[in-house]
Formats: C-alpha cells, sequence, structure tokens
C-alpha cells in the first residue's frame, strides 16, 4: 500500500507493535483466540519487525471466547488474568490486546495495571495524528 500512494499509511497491527516496544520495553499479547496459526502470526510480526526479543509470548485467556466475547463481566475478568499472567510471569512490560472485540475491555481494564494495556486501533490513530502533527 505505501507502494502504491503518496499518503502515509498506517497498519494496526505494525502500530500497536511499534507502540509496545517503544524504548526497548518487552511485551506481551493476550487474546482470547487458542488458534495456533494466530499465535504463530503473532510472533512472525513481531520478529518481521525487530522485536523477537523483546515478544514475551501469547497469553490465552480461560473459556469459551464465544461466550466471553458476549459476557463483558467474564472477558474482563478473564483477561485481567491473562493480562496478569502476562506482565507476573512473562515479564511483559505492556500488553497488546489481540483482538477488536478487546478494546473496550482494555479501556475498562487499564486502571487495574501500570502497564499499558494497548489497543491496535488505537495505536494506528496516534501514529497518525503524531505524523500529522510532525507534519504541520
Amino acid at each position: 500500500m505505501r507502494k502504491a500512494v503518496d499518503v502515509p499509511v498506517f497498519g494496526i497491527g505494525e502500530e500497536v507493535f511499534h507502540e509496545a516496544a517503544r524504548d526497548g520495553r518487552p511485551f506481551g499479547i493476550v487474546t482470547v483466540t487458542p488458534d495456533p496459526a494466530l499465535i504463530e502470526s503473532f510472533r512472525e510480526k513481531a520478529a518481521s519487525l525487530g522485536y523477537e526479543a523483546q515478544y514475551r509470548g501469547t497469553r490465552v485467556t480461560e473459556g469459551d471466547p464465544k461466550v466471553l466475547v458476549e459476557q463483558a463481566e467474564a472477558l474482563d475478568a478473564a483477561l485481567a488474568a491473562a493480562v496478569t499472567e502476562s506482565v507476573a510471569k512473562d515479564g511483559a512490560s505492556a500488553v497488546i490486546m489481540g483482538g477488536g472485540p478487546l478494546s473496550a475491555s482494555a479501556v475498562r481494564l487499564q486502571p487495574q495495571f501500570e502497564a499499558p494495556l494497548l489497543v491496535a486501533v488505537h495505536a494506528a490513530a496516534r501514529a497518525a495524528a503524531k505524523a500529522i502533527t510532525q507534519a504541520q
């Protein structure tokens, strides 16, 4: 896309990895999706962007993902447990919330954690806003 247009392009997945790894910090990912191919794609993305050494792995929530995304309270509890493990056991200093349906939970849960809970769309929006500000 970047080669095809003359305007900045911000990929949501790419931007959230850049934000998570900023200043060399270690980061993890939390998701509700127990798909091994998806989990491997996270590792591959970290490696392709040069962040493999900072990537601390992916934690998958306990419970049926379809049920969790329909019940905010259960989703928040499952995600909070996975974030806690990512930080305490894996050494993550930032945690990417791996999936669009997790965005609202990230906002609700953030006050419980010192580590930033990062949402891909928010990261891309921040990168675009920064680019606009710097261009002025």
